[in-house]
């Protein structure tokens, strides 16, 4: 795919957000007003949004042992760069940072459901008391319920431990299991919400 900005590929260590920052820069030099180079800047030629990451960029990221973090790091380091530049303004720079604190605790949370699961004993203490619970609430019902005390006694032992299977399926909701978020989706309509936005 041919790309608005040629030069960008042609720096030696490869980093595409100097590039998008420089050509940014030519533009705002040649008239355009900011907001225009730097979106000009990130497009594509059929109006989607350019990648930001070089090959070597996105290769130091899958090979990273916290791939968020290192996200975090290479944005957090892109920022830097373009403040230094005056290509941001120290208002501007202010804001992203902002908005990185805000992701960064959004990850932390994500973190916390990931990695914080039902303590093992609780959870075999609650399976414990539904399966006693089951198997002796047909004796209590039978009086009452006759012969239908098998269908009472299935359907209540369906709604039971179905409750329990949802809470084991929703303490860990990342992944790609049916019941999982559906996180490829979401992305998908992030990226296609962000390239509405700049190129409206």
């Amino acid at each position: 795919m041919r790309h608005l900005i040629p030069a960008r590929q042609n720096r030696p260590d490869k980093d595409l957000i100097f590039a998008l920052n420089g050509e940014a820069t030519r533009r705002k030099q040649a008239g355009e007003k900011i907001v225009n180079a730097t979106i000009g800047s990130l497009m594509n030629d059929d109006g989607t949004l350019a990648a930001l990451l070089s090959e070597d960029a996105r290769a130091a990221i899958l090979a990273s042992g916290a791939r968020p973090q290192a996200v975090m790091a290479h944005l957090t380091r892109a920022i830097d760069a373009l403040r230094k530049d005056a290509a941001l303004t120290d208002a501007q720079q202010l804001a992203m940072d902002q908005n990185l604190t805000a992701m960064t605790d959004a990850l932390a949370g994500c973190e916390r459901i990931l990695r914080t699961p039902v303590p093992f004993a609780y959870a075999q203490h609650i399976k414990l008391f539904v399966v006693l619970f089951c198997y002796t609430a047909p004796f209590t019902m039978s009086e009452a319920m006759g012969w239908y005390t098998p269908i009472a006694a299935t359907l209540l032992c369906v709604a039971l431990f179905g409750i329990d299977e949802i809470g084991v399926e929703i303490e860990d909701p990342f992944g790609r299991d049916a019941n999982d978020l559906p996180l490829d989706d979401m992305a998908t309509g992030l990226e296609k919400t962000t390239a509405a936005v700049v190129s409206a």
